[in-house]
């Protein structure tokens, strides 16, 4: 892929650039400058490294610092400014992309990319791995060469060069596949020992099934024989009960016959009592009757001499009101003022005193007359109440009488004269007294529970004997079950054991590795051969071990100790391996051996360099995605004359030519990479910001 145009605005000290890069040349060098005079011949922090590193902040969203807002230029942090990254990428298919990083003055981030637009930050990082098929980490790796990390992948363990080398050939599915089926193998194993605790945890058998079984027909045969005997002994005790019910029906109509002689007795002295009751009720009720006319009469009386009474002082009460009345006026008239209260000559005093006498002799007839109405009331009221209590008499000489309902007990004795006749009607048989057949009855009763208990017994020892025989069978059949599952356990946990081996690091993940490397091997001693210094490399993947293998390579089979060829297979025991994924460095100058580690500062970065350039070819060759714009950041710093030559050739021709690189970014403090290359930007630091142009 290559970077044809990109826009800067506040990442850290590049205040803003805009750069539109020609396909004419593939490599583009980078140097820095001061634009102050003392400072000239300085290169260091003037913003080359920012530059370049706004391709990986595209491409990844990823920068030096964990905090993105850190990235802002100071003075526009300081004016409320954010940063605005944006890059326009062409495709080996010819078509473009736009990639449009933001990040806002507190530190929020909004990203883009064509297709993807309106997404966020994650969504549009993982769209662009997609699309170009490098991670980031992958990148570091190959196409991003700085002097601090040019070492990372010789110094990295063997399980990282492993991970790292699986993931580009698409293997890592074998290191899951190892997972599960050791997993697997591990279940199979706790299962073989579960099974095998269990088997052994089986309980002893209780006897055999079959001689089990006849004792339980035998008990099952008493036991028939057993409710045979209850059956004719509840037949005995049913006939006896057939007899108790007649016995005792013949004994209650006996004593039901007296019951009846005797209740006719008593209904027949009560009906006597009755009929002298009845005879007596109706004499109190004649005098019941003249009393109550005579009590009527009275009343009649009374209330009409008392009405005489009360309508005669009502009279003496109006004339003594009306002589009072003319009295008063009399006053009033004689010249007596109501107001003055003086004598007036109206009436004579003689008047006014005879009309005063009047109306006293009033007042003292309409006394008499109404002591005569009281003392009329109280004489009647106190003659009526004598009549009333003796009335009350006759009432309660009737209540207390009892008895006169001769119909009653006239329907009594004809209804005991009916049953009567009825008990006469049914034979009457000599039976045994209830009492003797009860007694047989219990007799029997209690032979038959003697009789159940013993069926119980009987039936329960056919049960018990049964279940044991079934317990038996079951436990045999259960063993037998078991011991197949502990063999197909154990042939599971061959089987996994093999496929946890085969996917494992010794199976075909090692053929994957072996080869990657032997091709990584021949790419590295090319490069190494281009840049003739007597280097060449030589991968040793694992080395051996005094220890044995565990376990058969072939079958997975477990070895027992001191064995020396598996049983399964007959395969013979090998050594057990270490993988190491070591490169060890030959110098034809002067005819050494060495680890990485022993060599030179100059000697690590050519063979880092080389090496990183064959990860490079390798990925490359994987033909997935689009290989990103090359960073190379002073990596020929530690470097004599002659070793810088030979890197800058392998760029040159190398990289471009045979590999056909797209773009390559170079970074150098030296100024010869400006004679080299065709196209050169300058980032030129003045004060607290940096400009960016064409050279």
């Amino acid at each position: 892929m290559f970077l044809k145009e990109i826009e800067i605005e506040n990442l850290g000290i590049i205040r803003e650039a805009f750069l539109a890069f020609p396909r004419s040349n593939p490599v583009f060098g980078v140097v820095g400058r001061y634009e102050l005079e003392e400072d000239s011949g300085r290169s260091n922090r003037s913003g080359k490294t920012t530059f370049v590193e706004a391709n990986e902040y595209l491409l990844f969203g990823k920068a030096r610092t964990r905090h993105h807002s850190k990235l802002i230029n100071r003075t526009a942090r300081a004016n409320g400014e954010g940063m605005k990254v944006r890059g326009v990428y062409e495709l080996q298919d010819g078509s473009e992309i736009e990639i449009i990083r933001v990040r806002t003055n507190d530190g929020k981030g909004v990203a883009s990319v064509t297709g993807f637009e309106g997404s966020g930050w994650a969504e549009v990082n993982a769209a662009i791995v997609e699309l170009i098929g490098f991670s980031h980490d992958e990148y570091k790796n190959t196409a991003c060469f700085s002097q601090g990390d040019i070492h990372s992948f010789m110094r990295s363990g063997p399980k990282e060069k492993r991970v790292l080398l699986l993931d580009w050939l698409d293997q890592t599915r074998w290191e899951t596949r190892s997972e599960f089926s050791k997993q697997q193998a591990g279940k199979a194993e706790a299962k073989v020992k579960q099974l095998t605790g269990t088997l052994n945890a089986l309980p002893d058998p209780e006897g055999d099934p079959d001689e089990l079984e006849a004792q339980a027909e035998e008990a099952q045969d008493s036991a028939e024989i057993t409710l045979r005997e209850v059956a004719t002994i509840d037949a005995k005790i049913e006939a006896l009960e057939s007899e108790y019910e007649e016995a005792t029906e013949q004994y209650n109509l006996k004593v039901r016959k007296k019951q009846i002689a005797s209740e006719l007795e008593e209904v027949e002295e009560a009906l006597e009592e009755a009929e002298q009751n009845n005879k007596r009720s109706l004499v109190l009720e004649e005098e019941f009757n003249s009393e109550s006319n005579r009590l009527k009469e009275i009343q009649s009386e009374h209330f009409e001499e008392i009405g005489n009474t009360r309508n005669e002082m009502r009279t003496l009460q109006s004339k003594s009101f009306d002589a009072s009345g003319r009295h008063n006026q009399a006053l009033v008239a004689s010249g007596v003022c109501p107001v003055l209260n003086e004598q007036c000559d109206r009436v004579s005093p003689g008047q006014v005193k005879e009309l005063a006498r009047l109306a006293d002799k009033a007042g003292l007839e309409y006394t008499k007359a109404k002591d005569i109405h009281e003392k009329t009331k109280f004489k009647q009221s106190k003659g009526v109440r004598e009549l009333e209590r003796g009335i009350v008499k006759i009432v309660k000489k009737i209540r207390e009488l009892g008895n006169t309902d001769t119909e009653r007990f006239e329907t009594m004795l004809d209804r005991l004269d009916g049953e009567l006749e009825e008990i006469a009607k049914k034979s009457v048989a000599e039976v045994r007294p209830p009492t003797e057949i009860t007694k047989d009855k219990t007799e029997a009763s209690e032979e038959v529970g003697g009789l159940n208990r013993q069926l119980g017994l009987h039936k329960t020892k056919a049960i018990t004997l049964r279940e044991a025989a079934q317990r038996a069978r079951d436990y045999a059949e259960r063993r037998e079950r078991i011991e197949a599952s502990i063999e197909e356990a154990r042939l599971d946990l061959g089987a996994w054991g093999y496929c946890a081996f085969m996917f494992g690091d010794r199976g075909i993940p090692n053929e994957f590795i072996k080869g990657a490397f032997e091709t990584l091997e021949t790419d590295i001693n090319y490069v190494l051969g281009r840049m003739n210094c007597g280097l060449s490399i030589e991968f040793r993947p694992y080395r051996e071990t005094k220890n044995l293998e565990p376990s058969c390579l072939a079958c997975g089979k477990e070895f027992k100790p001191r064995e020396r060829k598996c049983f399964g297979c007959s395969e013979k025991r090998q050594q057990k391996r270490v993988e190491q994924l070591v490169l060890l460095i030959h110098d034809a100058t002067e005819g050494t051996e060495s680890d990485f580690s022993l060599d030179s500062g100059g000697g690590q970065v050519l063979i880092s360099f080389a090496v990183r350039l064959a990860l490079l070819f390798f990925k490359v060759r994987q033909g997935k995605g689009e290989t990103p714009p090359i960073i190379l950041d002073e990596i020929a710093g530690m470097l004599d004359e002659p070793n810088r030559q030979a890197v800058i050739n392998v760029v040159i021709h190398i990289l471009t030519e045979e590999y056909g690189i797209d773009q390559i970014f170079w970074i150098s403090h030296n100024s010869e990479i400006m004679d080299l290359v065709e196209n050169n930007i300058v980032v030129t630091r003045n004060g607290p910001h940096s400009t960016v142009d064409w050279l």
